[in-house]
C-alpha cells in the first residue's frame, strides 16, 4: 500500500511543482515588462507588487484543488478497501517501457531549461537595475533575488522527483541490470575481436598514436579506430612508431590483443578509405578520421543496430556509451597502475561505492585559450557546483521519506536529512587554481596534485610524467559523481564517455555532466542532426536543424539542415537522434 501511496504523493507533487514553476514564468514576463515599460523605479515596483499577489492567488488556488485532489484520491482507496480489492504487493514487478522514459527524460530537460533560462535572465534583469539607476530600489532588486532563489528550489525539487521516477520502485536495479548486460555482451564481442583464433589469416586494422596534438585528441583517435575495427570485423593492433604516447600507452594499460601483435601484420597495403573499409586487404592502416569527411555510416556517433533498442530504453545517450564501452576496454591499467590510481581514489575518499559525493572540475587554461576555448573563471564552475551539491542534499532529504522513496538501489547509505560535505576534485593545468579554489571556497574541500599540473603545461605535454598526469586525471575525473568542464577539451569528453562505465553506482550517468561552452560531440564525426519537436517561428516540428552552439541561457544557435542561416531556438525544442548501423556482426565468437 505504501508504494501506491508513494506513487500518488510523487506523481501529483510533480504536477504541483510544474503548475507554480509556469506561474513564476508569468511572475517574471510582467516583470521584465515592467522594467522595460516604467520610466520610474516606483511603477516598476508596483508591476513587479501585482505579479507577486496574482502568483499568490493562483498558488493559493492550487493549494486548495491539490488537496480536494488528494482527498479524492484517499476517498477512492477507501471505497477500494471496502470493496476487498487486492492493492497490488511490493514484490509485484512493474515494467516501464521506452516511452515512459523517453517522456520523463523530456521533462527532466524542460526543467533543466527552465532553470538555465529564468536564472540567466533574471541574472541580467538584476544587472540592467543596478547599470540604469545609480541608486537601484533595494526592495525592487531583493524581489528579483527572492524570485529567483524560489525559482532555483523548486526547479531543483523538480528535478530530483522526475529522477526519482526513473530509480524507485526498482526501476534503478532493473536499469543497472540491463546496462551491466549490455556492457558484458560488448566486453565479450571485444574479446573475441581482439583475441581471433589464428593471427596468422587475421585482418588488422592497424593505428598509430602519433597525431600532432595532446594525449586526448591521440586517445579520441585510438577509440575511433576501435569502432572501425569493430565495424568491419577487424583486430586493432598498435603500431610500432616514435611516438611517446604509443609507446607509454603500451607500457601502462593492458595489451590490445592478447595473441597477436603487429609481427602478425607485416602485409600493410596503405589507408583505409570509404572504397575499401569493407575490402579484402588483410591489413589496413586506420587514417585520421577527417580523411572521411563525416560521410561514412559507421563513424560516431552511429551505434551497433541491434544494441540501439535496449541501450535506448536504459541510456539516455546510446553513442557516449558505446564509446565508452570501447575506451573501458582500451584503458585497462596494468597492476603498477592500477596501484597508484587506487592509493589516489583512496586519499580522496572515493574508493567506496557509497562514497560521500565528489564533483570532478576540468580547468582548462594554458593551451588553446582564446583561440578554440574561451576563459571561464572559476566562479563560472562553481556555480554548477553548487547546484549539483543542493541537488544532492534535496534528494537525500527526499529519500529520507522512506514511505514514498521505495526501492532504489542507488540510494543504498544515501538517505538522509543532514547535508553532504562538499569536495571537489580539480584537474588543472594551472598550478594556481588550487590556491584560488581554497581562497575564494573556504566551505569546500578541494582535492587534486598540483605537480599533475606543471607537468600538464604546454612545453612537457609528450614527457612521460606529463602523459602519466593527464592519463590520471582522466581517470580520476571519470570516478567522480559529477563534472564540470568545457566539452571543447578532449580530456573533459574522454573523462565523461569512461564515467559511463561505472553502472554499478551511477546507472544512466549521461545527465551527470555539465559543460560551460559546446554541447558534447566526437571530432570528425558523421552528421548528426538535432530534431525539433516543439514548431518554433523558424523551424517546423519534426525539422532537422545542425547544432551550432548552446548559450546554456535556454537557446541554442541552430542551422536548418536546407538552409536559411542561423538563428536562436529555445533549447527544450531539440532532441538528439539516434543513428545505429551495422557492427559487430563480422565478429567471430570464440
Amino acid at each position: 500500500m505504501h508504494r501506491l501511496a508513494g506513487k500518488n504523493f510523487a506523481s501529483f507533487r510533480t504536477v504541483f511543482l510544474i503548475i507554480v514553476i509556469l506561474w513564476i514564468f508569468v511572475a517574471v514576463y510582467f516583470l521584465s515588462s515592467g522594467i522595460r515599460t516604467e520610466s520610474s523605479t516606483q511603477e516598476s515596483c508596483g508591476a513587479l507588487s501585482s505579479a507577486v499577489d496574482r502568483l499568490q492567488r493562483r498558488t493559493d488556488e492550487s493549494s486548495a484543488r491539490l488537496r480536494e485532489t488528494l482527498e479524492l484520491v484517499e476517498h477512492l482507496k477507501k471505497q477500494s478497501k471496502e470493496r476487498g480489492n487486492q492493492v497490488p504487493s511490493d514484490s509485484a514487478a512493474v515494467d516501464i517501457g521506452l516511452s515512459h522514459e523517453i517522456l520523463r527524460r523530456r521533462s527532466v530537460n524542460y526543467a533543466r531549461e527552465i532553470w538555465y533560462t529564468t536564472s540567466k535572465q533574471l541574472d541580467k534583469l538584476r544587472q540592467k537595475l543596478a547599470e540604469d539607476n545609480k541608486n537601484p530600489d533595494k526592495e525592487l532588486v531583493n524581489m528579483v533575488d527572492s524570485i529567483r532563489g524560489q525559482l532555483s528550489n523548486i526547479t531543483l525539487s523538480l528535478m530530483v522527483d522526475l529522477d526519482g521516477l526513473g530509480r524507485v520502485d526498482g526501476l534503478a536495479a532493473s536499469n543497472i541490470r540491463g546496462l551491466t548486460q549490455l556492457s558484458r555482451l560488448v566486453q565479450n564481442r571485444l574479446t573475441a575481436l581482439q583475441n581471433p583464433s589464428n593471427c596468422a589469416t587475421s585482418k588488422f586494422l592497424i593505428v598509430s598514436l602519433n597525431r600532432p596534438c595532446a594525449f586526448g585528441c591521440n586517445v579520441h583517435h585510438l577509440v575511433y579506430c576501435f569502432q572501425m575495427a569493430y565495424a568491419t570485423g577487424r583486430t586493432l593492433l598498435i603500431g610500432h612508431d616514435s611516438s611517446p604516447y604509443s609507446s607509454w600507452w603500451e607500457r601502462n594499460f593492458e595489451p590490445l590483443s592478447n595473441k597477436c601483435n603487429s609481427t602478425h601484420a607485416q602485409d600493410t597495403h596503405g589507408n583505409v578509405h570509404s572504397e575499401n573499409i569493407q575490402g579484402t586487404d588483410r591489413t589496413v592502416v586506420c587514417p585520421y578520421i577527417c580523411n572521411f569527411d563525416g560521410k561514412l555510416g559507421i563513424l560516431p556517433p552511429a551505434i551497433p543496430e541491434d544494441l540501439a533498442t535496449a541501450l535506448n530504453r536504459f541510456h539516455d545517450y546510446p553513442s557516449v556509451w558505446f564509446i565508452g564501452q570501447l575506451l573501458y576496454y582500451l584503458m585497462r591499467p596494468k597492476p603498477h597502475l592500477q596501484r597508484m590510481l587506487d592509493e589516489l581514489l583512496s586519499s580522496y575518499g572515493m574508493t567506496s561505492p557509497h562514497h560521500s559525493p565528489v564533483v570532478g572540475i576540468h580547468v582548462r587554461r594554458t593551451d588553446k585559450i582564446n583561440t578554440e576555448a574561451q576563459f571561464h573563471s572559476l566562479r563560472e564552475y562553481m556555480v554548477y557546483v553548487d547546484r549539483y551539491f543542493d541537488f544532492i542534499d534535496e534528494q537525500r532529504r527526499m529519500m529520507a521519506r522512506n514511505k514514498e522513496w521505495v526501492d532504489d538501489a542507488l540510494a543504498v547509505g544515501n538517505s538522509s536529512t543532514s547535508k553532504v560535505v562538499r569536495q571537489v576534485f580539480i584537474a588543472t593545468d594551472e598550478p594556481s587554481v588550487f590556491q584560488e579554489a581554497k581562497t575564494e571556497f573556504p566551505n569546500y574541500i578541494f582535492y587534486g596534485d598540483t605537480h599533475r599540473a606543471e607537468s600538464a603545461s604546454v612545453g612537457q605535454r609528450r614527457g612521460d610524467n606529463s602523459i602519466l598526469g593527464i592519463a590520471v586525471d582522466i581517470i580520476l575525473l571519470s570516478r567522480t559523481d559529477y563534472i564540470v568542464c568545457t566539452f571543447s577539451s578532449q580530456v573533459c569528453r574522454v573523462s565523461y564517455e569512461l564515467m559511463q562505465t561505472r553502472h554499478q553506482e551511477l546507472g544512466d550517468a549521461s545527465s551527470l555532466v555539465q559543460s560551460l561552452d559546446d554541447v558534447y560531440y566526437f571530432g570528425g564525426q558523421q552528421s548528426n542532426p538535432f530534431e525539433v519537436v516543439v514548431g518554433d517561428t523558424r523551424a517546423q516540428r519534426g525539422e532537422l536543424v545542425h547544432m551550432r552552439g548552446n548559450h546554456w541561457d535556454g537557446y541554442s544557435l541552430v542551422e536548418n539542415v536546407d538552409g536559411g542561416g542561423s538563428h536562436l531556438i529555445p533549447s527544450y525544442k531539440l532532441r538528439r537522434r539516434i543513428i545505429t548501423a551495422r557492427m559487430g556482426n563480422r565478429i567471430q565468437q570464440p
